[in-house]
C-alpha cells in the first residue's frame, strides 16, 4: 500500500502539493471546502456577470525562476496563458496626487522624488532595499533539503538582502509613517495593508 498524504485546501498550493506527492509515490487526498478546486484562481457567474476572484499578483510567473518552472510543470500556467506585466503594480490617488508603484526601481525613485523631495532619504532607502532584494532567488526546497553547495549559494545570494532587510523589521503601517507626504504613505499601506 503506498504512503498517503492528506492535504487540506484545493487551492494552487494544495493542488501542487498533491501533484508532487504523487510524483514521489504517495497517494494524495485533497480536501476542499468549496465545490470546485482552484482557490484564488477561480471565478463564478452571477446574474449575468462573471466575478473573477483570481489573484492579481503571481510571484515567479516570469520564465526562468524555479517557481516559474513549477507553475508550468503543474499546468497552473500554460503556454496559452498570457501574463500581463504592468508598468506599475499599484496606483493610488489622494487629494489629486497619484502615486504609481513602478516595477522599474529607478522610475519609482524618480516618480516619488517628484511627489516629495522632502522624503528623499526614505525614498532612496526604500528603492535601494528593493533593488538589493530584487535579484534574490526564491529557493524551492526548504534549507534542510539543500545540499551544502546549494545552501552556501543561498546564504551568499541573500547576504546583502539580509543586511538591508534588518532595517525594515517593523510593520508596514509603522514604516510608512517615516514618509511625510500622505499620498506616498497611503500608497505603501494600500499596497500591503
Amino acid at each position: 500500500m503506498p504512503k498517503q498524504i492528506q492535504i487540506l485546501g484545493g487551492g494552487v498550493a494544495g493542488l501542487t502539493a498533491g501533484i508532487y506527492a504523487q510524483k514521489k509515490g504517495f497517494a494524495s487526498h485533497i480536501y476542499e471546502k468549496h465545490s470546485i478546486p482552484g482557490g484564488e484562481c477561480t471565478g463564478w457567474d452571477r446574474k449575468g456577470f462573471h466575478v473573477d476572484g483570481c489573484i492579481n499578483w503571481l510571484t515567479g510567473s516570469k520564465d526562468g525562476p524555479e517557481l516559474g518552472k513549477i507553475w508550468r510543470e503543474t499546468g497552473a500556467l500554460g503556454s496559452d496563458v498570457d501574463i500581463y506585466q504592468p508598468e506599475s503594480f499599484c496606483v493610488t490617488e489622494l487629494d489629486g496626487v497619484t502615486v504609481s508603484l513602478y516595477c522599474d526601481i529607478e522610475k519609482l525613485r524618480e516618480h516619488l522624488m517628484e511627489i516629495s523631495s522632502q522624503d528623499a532619504a526614505e525614498i532612496d532607502l526604500l528603492c535601494d532595499a528593493v533593488h538589493a532584494i530584487q535579484g534574490t532567488g526564491m529557493p524551492i526546497n526548504p534549507p534542510d533539503l539543500l545540499n551544502p553547495i546549494e545552501l552556501l549559494g543561498l546564504v551568499k545570494g541573500m547576504s546583502g538582502s539580509i543586511k538591508i532587510m534588518k532595517q525594515f523589521e517593523l510593520p508596514l503601517s509603522e514604516y510608512a509613517q517615516r514618509f511625510h507626504h500622505p499620498a506616498i504613505l497611503q500608497a505603501l499601506v494600500s499596497f500591503l495593508p
